[in-house]
């Protein structure tokens, strides 16, 4: 599937501790995600959330989340008016607003959900969010951020590991361990599901037999999704159009931008083999070692040749050609 081009240039940027006490209980951090969102990148998981303008200087936005004992922050996104959270403390799931009068996060509504977190995207129809980490992919929708009931809810069947939804309501939700039953009795460990009306109703368009473990918007109707066995696919609201397989170990984490697509495939090993696996438009995907401290949680395309690597307990700035 690819060809060698050498190995990437990386500078770790941030190294969490190896504990930190929140209130008064003493806390495992740990990264989970990266997104852009707000003119602004974002690393958040258990216990942290860090904000960055240049992917080198980092805010600590825990504020009075900290306060709490114990949060862990699964999604920020760009809501209608400004910037929402969501995080899950010991008072359950909320979505948070930033007050920068008061210098916190203020609790706007509950999520009625016992997933410990979620995806989340705004769309005209209003607010959509899919519970991760999950056995059944949980589906809300609140047409605002005062109404007390969901708009809707529905429900897919599997784990979501990739949600995406336009404003125009168009959007793709990849799921693992939904083990779809084909025509010919076969069974498909992960799925694709397409809607174009905000999450209300979902049309499947894909099955694959890896168990998926990433996903990355590559425009409003199509993504990159990767998985075990270094199966990655290109799929849309039409089904699975490219897929591609590379030795070495499982795909963990994606991104794309631009023309630009990038993974990560790493082995099973201790310490884990690790190689970042890249491609521009329709061209040929190169493969460059690389080296990290832990397992890889997640990657974000900044610019054509670099990118920002999360394991779960550093940050580090690569450049690769």
């Amino acid at each position: 599937m690819t060809s060698s081009s050498g190995s990437i240039i990386a500078e770790r940027i941030l190294s969490l501790p190896e504990t930190i006490w929140q209130g008064d209980m003493e806390c495992i951090p740990a990264i989970e995600s990266v997104s852009f969102q707000s003119d602004a990148l974002w690393v958040f998981g258990q216990h942290i959330l860090f904000k960055s303008r240049d992917g080198v200087n980092w805010e600590n936005l825990a504020a009075n989340l900290r306060r709490e004992g114990s949060f862990y922050v699964s999604s920020v996104i760009q809501g209608a008016a400004d910037l929402r959270i969501f995080a899950r403390t010991r008072n359950g799931l909320k979505c948070y607003r930033w007050d920068k009068w008061d210098s916190d996060w203020k609790a706007l509504f509950s999520i009625p959900t016992s997933s410990p977190g979620l995806f989340s995207a705004w769309t005209h129809s209003g607010l959509v969010m899919v519970a991760k980490q999950n056995p059944v992919a949980e589906i809300i929708c609140r047409e605002s951020d005062a109404e007390d009931r969901p708009r809707w809810r529905s429900a897919l069947p599997g784990s979501a590991v990739h949600l995406q939804i336009a404003l125009s309501g168009i959007g793709l939700c990849a799921l693992q361990e939904a083990n779809i039953t084909s025509s010919s009795y076969e069974s498909h460990h992960s799925a694709i599901y397409s809607t174009s009306d905000s999450g209300q109703n979902w049309r499947l368009v894909a099955t694959m037999e890896t168990m998926l473990l990433a996903g990355a918007s590559i425009d409003e109707t199509a993504a990159l999704v990767g998985g075990t066995g270094g199966v990655l696919g290109l799929v849309n609201k039409c089904g699975l159009l490219e897929s591609w397989k590379e030795d070495g170990g499982d795909i963990v984490a994606v991104d794309a931008a631009g023309d630009g697509q990038i993974a990560i495939i790493e082995s099973d090993d201790e310490p884990a083999a690790q190689s970042l696996l890249f491609r521009n438009g329709t061209g040929n995907w190169k493969r460059n070692t690389a080296a990290f401290d832990g397992r890889v949680q997640g990657i974000k395309l900044v610019a054509p040749g670099k990118c920002l690597v999360c394991t779960s307990q550093s940050i580090y700035r690569c450049q690769f050609e």
